[in-house]
């Protein structure tokens, strides 16, 4: 059997390449995000475990969301992740676009976390979800910034989170929202 060859201009792929230098620490990053997941819930338990009361909330707080919000919260975190990767290789390039990465990834990285101890997360989740598609989209409209896998790639996860918090529902236990088992009408 004769093997086929085919042939491969390597300029061209180094050209048209997904992510050049400046977004190799984006990548890795999202290497590492599920050990920093990991070692987040792994305190949380070891927390409530130990008795520690805000730990115990927390846990309490990621029990009750429902399916789409915890894969909102994992796009989020992945965005978050991603913005706060990309600062500092665009430091030096546009601080302003520096700074908003890493707002936008403190931010978000917040509502992460926040989620777990306050029901109105989802309000700046929307807000920081939205601010981002917005500011890429006047960036690249503008001619600030090229459309790169990257960059397209990351407003996809944000747009699929906006659509997760939008449309999830907290599972709220009744016996949480005081009176609501009371007034719901009971079969006779």
């Amino acid at each position: 059997m004769s093997a086929i060859h085919v042939p491969i201009n390597v300029t061209y792929l180094q050209a048209t390449a997904p992510a050049g230098h400046e977004h190799d620490p984006a990548l890795l990053a999202l290497l590492y995000l599920p050990i920093a997941v990991f070692l987040v819930m792994f305190a949380i338990e070891a927390g409530h475990q130990a008795g520690v009361a805000a730990a115990s909330r927390m846990r309490a707080g990621y029990e009750a969301l429902g399916p789409a919000s915890r894969a909102a919260l994992l796009l989020i975190a992945m965005t978050a992740w991603t913005h706060l990767a990309l600062a500092p290789s665009h430091w030096d390039e546009d601080r302003l676009r520096a700074i908003l990465f890493v707002l936008n990834g403190l931010g978000l990285g917040a509502v992460a976390l926040g989620a777990f101890v306050d029901t109105r997360w989802r309000g700046a989740a929307v807000f920081f979800l939205g601010s981002s598609l917005f500011a890429y989209a006047f960036y690249v409209l503008t001619g600030r910034e090229g459309v790169d896998a990257i960059g397209v790639f990351t407003k996809l996860v944000e747009a699929g989170a906006l659509v997760l918090v939008l449309s999830g529902q907290r599972a709220e236990p009744l016996s949480t929202l005081p009176g609501l088992a009371r007034s719901l009408p009971t079969r006779r």
